[in-house]
């Protein structure tokens, strides 16, 4: 059973694969059976995708969160990336089902994990924003600000570390007043 918020998109997904096409996500919730893995590919918070994960669980049924990367173009030609969280054993019964359309398909942990990668690809692509909205004449401040703090992460020779890296930044940068106390 397929579900989309452009109709046209599900139509054109039955009509060349098969299956059913949801009207509501009460629709598509009510057939889910025991044993049935639900993907969601959109991109939504950790929380969301660990809360569904639980509340498929407790019918019998499996959630994978699988943000995809890769846009219309992955779409298209095969090549999207997909970032999943979830149970290793329903990615590796829907891993040969996602491959058919994504160029490259990672379990990256548990429910929220797909979600939290999506999260960090995101925050890596500031520069290219950044990038874009100055040759379109558009201030985003709260994404210059992440900017200058991914650049403050490049000085102090965390270039390499990954999303992590901020922390480093924010650790160098805290004055010592507003430090928690030991423990908290």
């Amino acid at each position: 059973m397929v579900l989309d918020v452009v109709d046209a998109v599900v139509h054109s997904w039955t009509d060349d694969h098969g299956g059913s096409a949801a009207t509501s996500v009460a629709e598509a919730v009510d057939v889910i059976a025991s044993g049935a893995v639900w993907i969601d590919h959109s991109t939504i918070s950790a929380d969301g995708a660990w809360q569904y994960g639980e509340a498929l669980r407790t019918q019998g049924a499996e959630f994978l969160d699988a943000p995809v990367s890769g846009g219309v173009g992955g779409a298209r030609n095969g090549s999207l990336t997909v970032m999943v969280g979830g149970q290793t054993a329903a990615f590796e019964r829907m891993k040969p089902t996602m491959a058919a359309y994504a160029g490259r398909v990672t379990l990256m942990g548990e429910s929220g994990a797909g979600q939290i990668t999506k999260m960090t690809n995101l925050i890596c692509v500031v520069g290219l924003v950044l990038d874009e909205a100055k040759a379109m004449g558009i201030s985003l401040p709260a994404t210059a600000l992440v900017g200058r703090f991914l650049s403050d992460v490049d000085a102090l020779g965390g270039a390499d570390l990954g999303w992590c890296s901020l922390m480093m930044r924010q650790r160098q940068f805290v004055p010592e007043s507003t430090e928690q106390p030991e423990g908290k």
